[in-house]
């Protein structure tokens, strides 16, 4: 039901050709809202503790196809379906977890079945990759540096500079 509010929230916003910023900021006061108990991180933090802070730990939230197409530098991916977080094990126990996906939502939701789970210091990255990526920061694949972000779909991808859509194999009329 979260999932079904939140879209209608932001689809007005978004479908009606709001600016990028205006439409990301609209979604970043909604998530705060939804999740309240669920830190954020800005992009800004995030790019200044990225290489110097040994105890940060990214995930990305997203499906699988579109954290394959790109992802921030050193994130793992966390199926987004998630609830117990094997495939975290050890790695994150200690250390600072930041979570993301597209905008925000599904990564805030992560963080908060990862907070109900017992893991300690998890926040969000607020604006997420599709912020990351607009303003310029690298984001890579599992083989080198990328150019483009998958924009989830047609409707999500107006929040997200038209020169950094990249479906990979998708098409571009579906979303996950």
């Amino acid at each position: 039901m979260k999932w079904f509010a939140f879209i209608l929230f932001v689809s007005a916003p978004v479908l009606t050709g709001c600016s990028q910023d205006t439409g990301l900021s609209a979604i970043e006061k909604l998530v705060r809202a939804q999740y309240p108990d669920v830190d954020q991180i800005s992009t800004e933090e995030l790019a200044r503790r990225l290489g110097t802070d040994t105890t940060l730990v990214l995930i990305d939230t997203r499906t699988r196809e579109e954290y394959d197409v790109s992802h921030l530098p050193g994130a793992i991916w966390v199926d987004p379906e998630s609830t117990t977080f094997p495939e975290l094990g050890e790695r994150v126990q200690g250390k600072s977890v930041i979570a993301y996906c597209s905008v925000g939502y599904r990564s805030s939701e992560i963080a908060a079945r990862m907070k109900d789970a017992g893991f300690e210091d998890v926040s969000n990255l607020e604006g997420s990759i599709f912020r990351w990526a607009n303003e310029g920061r690298p984001v890579v694949t599992n083989s080198g540096p990328a150019t483009g972000v998958h924009p989830f779909s047609r409707t999500w991808s107006r929040l997200l500079n038209d020169d950094l859509h990249d479906y990979g194999t998708a098409t571009e009329s579906g979303g996950q």
